[in-house]
């Protein structure tokens, strides 16, 4: 009985211990499909790390039970009294409770004790003179301490040894051995652009951060990632667009963005390896350092240098889609700079200056002040007062418990706050044998205090992930300094920094007694975090994924200098916009754009507003570039008068093509003056083969075409026939008034013949009454000048006419194609696709588009309707030949045709249909997509009025041209903005 009873408690246990492995193998694989899409959960087990009785430190109490039994022995025994015992035991009661309330209490207040007290700490006080950073109240603060103890007259240092990697000399370009005997590198990374990436990709670009750290398992290196956001103003007011218009509304505009708070995030890894950790090399230890024997003590620098600069290799190779570039030393001027230096002191204060670099150097941490006179703490905030006597507020955020699971988008809330800071994550990876150890220390603890069955599961689960290989464990600590220019705005950034994180689940308020830590521990340092506790080398990926943007124009040296305009990026980062490829000053680059945006989307204000402000194009040349071509020339295609106003405003001449009324076009006026130029003969003999093809287009008007638009039914004896007299008309010295009747009037041939070329040109002719005899058939001037900055056409009238607008087009665009002759030139094609529906019309342009990068003009094509430009016969090549595409808002756009059109991914429509209230999403090919802001509040609503005429005050603008008395256009046209504001 006794052993059926054994049995049954064996079978039992197995049952038990085999649902155990069971529902930890289920636990195991949910944790991987976790981490597979990105979730990584904190393995909480770890945190309260240190011996522990009773759910205390083991030291806090054996110092406890010391220190009552002392008081005891001198109160009660020799004097008698019991008031001292009873208040040491109330203060160990208190601060039990503060360790049950905060696990961390123990750690922080032994940390942050070296900054109060340092002399109770030999191990730190060995460069310190006096205890500093006392809490003092602001009328005392004149007596606190200087960073840097050789700039005055004070010998005091113990702030220089809080810098816990006191730089000791440079030992290679880019690398930099310390006081404390390692070696640091730094390299910096780009951001992933995640609002405009898929999930998908953005999991797969994050995979390659959890690799690097799972190539480190050894303690002899640490690493310290920086995400520093810094304010930057934007001040382009200075800039000269050149029209009165342009120069107030872009001044309007230029003031309103230095006003807006715009700020720039970058990130930085730097890489520490210790030198006296080498197990493997006995001979590397401090007395070797200071032995006068160098030979062998170059020879493993050497070699550890050259180990080093190997694993810094590595891991820019497998982050190489960061686009990783190491801080090393430049020259300017013929001065050598490190900005490896530069980076360390801008820790210090966000000071930038420039640093020489001098290899001799053996004191550079003397150098290392970053710009700063004097630190103060005092409660939850800090002052810096710099070497120039400006100030700097800050304060160090406490984060007290994390969520549950960390995924790489944890810290996107404080990378998008409206404040500067410095954010550091420490991370020491543990060796496999301390990893063993840790995990067995840690499941004996947990058997010791009675932990829950759900503790030792994790725990197992860790174990088996480990030991897979699927992750690694290390020491982790963090720094967040938040820095302002008031005391106002640094408590508000406070505020908003604690709500943001305690929205994802952290714990988080303002450092009070840790702050001098956390101050100093930003500089690459984990000796002075006030808590450092345990982590997986995931959730170590998780904080420091670079979700910014990697992509943000380029501010000068483009194809035409300065950027475009600059806008907001959703992340407050300044977006220097430009329509041009990425190239060099004065490079042939390409710019044809193609812009989408439905009706209300802000269209017509982004394209004029971007007109103006490449007002700014008709000065700064290259020096190779000749008088005559130093100049710009910008042609809008209108339709609907949307660009009315703002063509009126900026000077230029709107011309107006209606219906049956003279144009004032004269194809053959144009072609004779052009033969009268020091043009070119190519250039002559392409104005007379224009209007040769422009005649011949009205001759077969009314026949049948192939598919490419060319008569089936025009005999080549004509062509000829009609060529000649065209030729013969353009080149001989006579009058050109009325060419299409001098053409008839030259043939001589019977009117009734219907195929005949006076019957195919009736139509078009003066003296025959013909339909369309106000087309060309005018005066011998031509109204379109090209010399003029800025030309605005509409085609409201003739575009849905397909009567004229195939040849009214085909002359536009011929003249317009003239005109470019290698000045700067900006063509804009209002809803493109009414402008290309004739085919013959499609392909000159198609033709125009591939060459007019080599003549120094960009072309850029808008319209409301996506489906209408893929039916234009040259959809392809707008796909081909527009690198960048600018999208507004479309409620209505379908996945295929933006594919189709513009390569748009999944996530970008999603954003294009959902995302830009005036935004713009910007796709360039070779670059990440982009969203911007042309948010224009604040403008003077009468400059907003001008950018996008509504058609209700096109006759009011009519008026004002026609009326000769207003020489001042643009002040008219604002008075009658500024008086319908006031009704």
């Amino acid at each position: 009985m006794f052993v059926a009873s054994k049995q049954a408690d064996e079978q039992k246990k197995l049952i038990i211990e085999q649902e155990v492995q069971k529902r930890q193998f289920q636990k195991i694989e949910e944790l991987k499909a976790d981490m597979q899409k990105g979730v990584n959960p904190f393995f909480k087990v770890l945190f309260d790390g240190g011996n522990r009785l009773f759910g205390f430190p083991e030291t806090f109490i054996y110092s406890s039970i010391f220190i009552l039994f002392v008081t005891i022995v001198l109160s009660v025994i020799l004097f008698q009294a019991y008031e001292p015992v009873l208040i040491v035991a109330i203060v160990i009661v208190l601060v039990a409770l503060g360790f049950k309330k905060d696990y961390r209490l123990y750690q922080r207040m032994e940390r942050a004790m070296k900054f109060k007290k340092p002399f109770l700490f030999k191990g730190v006080k060995n460069k310190a003179f006096m205890s500093i950073f006392s809490m003092k109240p602001s009328k005392e603060m004149a007596n606190d301490i200087h960073l840097n103890p050789n700039r005055e007259d004070r010998l005091v240092s113990a702030a220089n040894s809080y810098l816990a990697n006191n730089y000791e000399c440079f030992l290679d370009d880019g690398v930099i051995l310390t006081n404390n005997y390692s070696l640091l590198g730094t390299i910096k990374l780009g951001g992933i652009d995640f609002l405009t990436t898929s999930k998908k990709d953005l999991i797969e670009l994050h995979a390659s951060i959890y690799s690097v750290f799972r190539n480190f398992v050894t303690p002899e290196f640490k690493f310290y990632f920086h995400t520093i956001k810094k304010k930057i103003v934007i001040d382009e007011t200075n800039r000269d667009y050149g029209l009165i218009f342009s120069n107030d509304f872009m001044r309007a505009y230029n003031e309103k963005q230095k006003r807006e708070s715009f700020y720039d995030i970058s990130f930085y890894l730097t890489i520490e390896q210790d030198l006296l950790d080498t197990l493997n090399e006995p001979v590397m230890n401090k007395k070797h350092f200071a032995d006068n024997n160098f030979e062998e003590f170059q020879r493993i620098i050497r070699a550890k240098l050259e180990n080093f600069k190997d694993r810094i290799e590595l891991i820019e190779e497998l982050l190489s889609k960061y686009h990783p570039t190491r801080l090393k030393e430049y020259t300017k001027d013929g001065i050598i700079y490190s900005k490896q230096c530069e980076f360390y002191n801008f820790l210090v204060g966000m000071n930038e200056a420039p640093f020489i670099c001098n290899r001799k150097d053996l004191y550079l941490k003397e150098k290392m002040h970053g710009g700063v006179k004097e630190v103060y703490f005092v409660n939850k905030h800090g002052k810096i007062l710099n070497d120039d006597l400006s100030e700097k507020y800050f304060s160090a955020i406490e984060i007290s418990e994390y969520a549950p699971k960390s995924q790489s988008d944890l810290f996107d809330k404080i990378n998008a706050l409206d404040s500067e800071f410095i954010f550091m994550h420490a991370y020491s990876p543990k060796n496999s044998q301390v990893l063993k150890d840790k995990l067995a220390f840690t499941s004996r603890r947990i058997i010791i205090s009675g932990g829950s069955k759900e503790q030792g599961m994790t725990l197992g689960c860790l174990s088996e992930l480990v030991g897979n290989g699927d992750i690694t464990l290390g020491s982790y600590g963090n720094s967040l300094v938040l820095f302002a220019d008031s005391f106002e705005k640094m408590k508000q950034s406070v505020k908003e920094c604690v709500s943001s994180l305690n929205a994802k689940g952290f714990l988080a308020n303002a450092a009070t007694f840790s702050m001098e830590n956390y101050f100093f521990a930003k500089h690459c340092s984990f000796i002075t975090l006030p808590f450092i506790f345990d982590v997986t080398s995931n959730n170590f990926a998780d904080f420091i994924a670079m979700r910014a943007m990697s992509f943000d124009g380029s501010e000068d040296n483009n194809a035409w200098g300065n950027s475009v305009i600059t806008l907001k990026s959703e992340i407050n980062s300044p977006f220097y916009l430009n329509f041009h490829m990425p190239t060099d000053f004065g490079s042939a680059s390409a710019g044809h754009t193609l812009i989408l945006g439905s009706t209300g989307s802000g269209k017509t204000v982004f394209m004029s507003m971007t007109l103006n402000a490449m007002g700014q194009f008709a000065y700064n040349f290259p020096a190779n570039v000749s008088k005559d071509k130093q100049k710009l020339t910008m042609v809008y295609m209108d339709k609907d008068y949307g660009a009315y106003g703002n063509i009126v405003a900026m000077g230029g001449e709107y011309v107006k093509i209606e219906l049956g009324t003279d144009t004032g076009l004269n194809p053959f006026a144009w072609a004779a003056c052009v033969q009268k130029t020091d043009a070119t003969m190519e250039q002559k003999q392409t104005a007379i083969s224009v209007v040769k093809e422009l005649v011949k287009n009205l001759a077969t008007k009314s026949d049948e075409k192939d598919e490419n638009g060319n008569s089936v039914s025009f005999s080549l004896a004509d062509s000829n026939t009609l060529a000649a007299a065209v030729t013969n008309l353009i080149t001989g010295d006579m009058n050109l008034d009325y060419p299409i009747t001098q053409l008839i009037n030259a043939f001589g041939k019977d009117h009734n013949d219907p195929n005949g070329l006076v019957a195919r040109l009736a139509p078009f002719c003066k003296s025959t009454n013909g339909e369309f005899q106000w087309l060309f058939d005018n005066k011998a001037t031509d109204r379109l000048d090209f010399s003029k900055t800025i030309i605005g056409v509409d085609g409201s009238s003739f575009l849905d006419n397909n009567d004229v607008s195939p040849f009214i087009c085909f002359y536009l665009f011929a003249r317009i194609q003239e005109a470019m002759d290698g000045r700067r030139f900006v063509l804009d094609i209002d809803e493109a696709w009414k402008y290309l529906g004739d085919p013959k019309v499609a392909y000159f342009v198609r033709d125009m588009l591939k060459t007019a990068r080599k003549r120094n003009a960009i072309v850029r094509l808008a319209t409301q309707s996506i489906t209408d430009l893929l039916a234009c016969p040259i959809a392809d090549t707008i796909r081909e030949q527009c690198p960048t595409k600018i999208f507004l808002r479309n409620d209505g756009g379908n996945l295929s045709d933006y594919q189709r059109l513009a390569n748009v991914t999944e996530k970008e429509f999603e954003i294009i249909t959902k995302g830009l209230d005036r935004k713009i999403l910007y796709k360039q090919d070779g670059s990440p997509s982009v969203i911007a802001s042309f948010n224009l509040r604040g403008i003077p609503k009468e400059y907003l009025k001008i950018l996008s005429t509504d058609t209700v005050f096109v006759k009011e603008i009519d008026k004002i041209i026609q009326n000769h008395s207003i020489i001042d256009k643009y002040q008219a046209l604002r008075q009658m903005y500024q008086q319908i504001e006031e009704y």
